[in-house]
């Protein structure tokens, strides 16, 4: 959610139980859905890039190998694009 002031609010992403959020220096949004086991990536002007952004970790269900999450409720992305994400339960 986005507010512009105290009277307005923008949903930029819709249905995503967030637990972390991070900006990059290329202005792309990263989230963290603890939920779904996923991080997604979107650019956003204004409005929403899709409904789904890009998935950048995760999607491969609940677990703990190197291509699943399991809880992500932290991420970070460093200089180089490098994303790093802090996982509950690995």
């Amino acid at each position: 959610m986005r507010w512009r002031n105290q009277n307005q609010q923008d949903i930029l992403i819709h249905n995503i139980r967030c637990w972390g959020l991070t900006k990059d220096q290329f202005g792309f949004h990263y989230v963290c859905d603890e939920e779904k086991n996923k991080v997604r990536r979107w650019k956003i002007r204004g409005e929403r890039l899709d409904k789904e952004g890009k998935l950048v970790a995760g999607g491969n269900g609940e677990g703990n190998h190197l291509n699943q999450l399991k809880y992500p409720n932290g991420i970070i992305v460093d200089d180089k694009g490098q994303i790093y994400v802090v996982d509950l339960f690995l």
